[in-house]
C-alpha cells in the first residue's frame, strides 16, 4: 500500500512524484503519514491482495481520504468477477473513490484494463496520459468479448455463490489460513523453506497446481492456493489431505 505525493519542482511546469509506503492495512500508520503530508496525495491500494488474500478496508480508507483531501485509487484486479463488479461497486463507493482500475486478464480471461472515474479525470487522461495517447485502439472483437464478459458476470451470480461455497469448505478443513474468509486466494504460511518445497512438490505429483512464494517476494514463505467455482468438493478434499499429510 502506497501514498503517491505530487510535488512541483521549482521553475518547472511538470510534477515529480514522491512515493511513501505505509504498513499493510494499517490505518493508524496511514493517518500519521497523511498528517505530515502538505501536498495533494494519492493513496493506492488493492481491494483484494494477491499475495495475502486479504482485503483493504475500503470504507475506512474513503473516510481517511476525505478527511485529509487525498485521492483514493483502488486496483480491483483480483476482486473483479469474484465479487461481481468488484468491491468498490459492492460497497457502493463509486462516487467516493477517485479512480478504480479494473484489469481484464483475470476473471474476464482477456487483456487490457479500464480506469473508472469522474468525467474530469477521464478527460484529463484522454488528453495527457501518454500510454493512452500513443497506443492503438483495441479491436472490435475484443470490445465484444468484454461486453459479453460483463453480461456473463451479471447473469451468472450462482458461480460467485459456488466459489464462496468452495472457499468455506476449504477454510473449514482445520488448516490455518491468514486470508480473508471470502477470498479465493488462500495463504498457508510456513517457517521452513524445505517444508514448503516438499508440500508444493507433493501437490504437483498429485496433479494439484499451487504456488510456492519465497522471500524476498514476500516476508514469509507461503503456499498460495487459488480456489475456483469449478473445483469439485473431491478436488478440494484431496488438496486438504495432501497438505495435512506433508505438513
Amino acid at each position: 500500500m502506497k501514498i503517491y505525493i505530487d510535488q512541483y519542482m521549482t521553475g518547472l511546469n511538470y510534477p515529480t512524484q514522491k512515493k511513501i509506503k505505509f504498513k499493510h492495512n494499517d490505518l493508524d500508520h496511514l493517518e500519521k503519514l497523511l498528517q505530515r503530508v502538505k501536498e495533494r496525495c494519492f493513496i493506492a491500494v488493492e481491494s483484494l491482495y494477491s499475495m495475502d488474500g486479504d482485503c483493504a478496508p475500503l470504507i475506512e480508507l474513503v473516510e481517511l481520504a476525505n478527511k485529509y483531501n487525498a485521492a483514493l485509487v483502488v486496483d480491483e484486479a483480483h476482486a473483479f468477477g469474484v465479487f461481481g463488479y468488484g468491491l468498490v461497486h459492492q460497497f457502493g463507493l463509486q462516487c467516493k473513490v477517485f479512480a478504480t482500475v479494473v484489469t481484464y486478464g483475470k476473471a474476464m480471461g482477456m487483456s487490457g484494463a479500464v480506469i473508472l472515474a469522474n468525467q474530469l479525470v477521464i478527460d484529463y487522461l484522454i488528453n495527457y496520459a501518454s500510454p493512452f495517447i500513443y497506443t492503438t485502439a483495441i479491436a472490435d472483437f475484443h470490445v465484444t468479448g468484454l461486453r459479453k464478459g460483463y453480461q456473463f458476470i451479471k447473469e451468472n451470480k450462482s458461480l460467485q455463490e459456488s466459489l464462496q461455497y468452495n472457499i468455506s469448505h476449504f477454510r473449514n478443513s482445520g488448516l490455518t489460513s491468514s486470508s480473508n474468509k471470502n477470498s479465493p486466494i488462500q495463504i498457508l504460511k510456513f517457517e521452513s523453506t524445505n517444508q514448503l518445497i516438499k508440500i508444493k512438490n507433493q501437490l504437483e505429483k498429485a496433479g494439484i497446481n499451487t504456488f510456492a512464494v519465497f522471500p524476498p517476494t514476500v516476508a514469509e514463505e507461503r503456499l498460495r492456493i487459488c480456489l475456483h467455482a469449478f473445483n469439485t468438493q473431491e478436488e478440494i478434499n484431496q488438496l486438504i489431505e495432501k497438505i495435512k499429510e506433508n505438513a
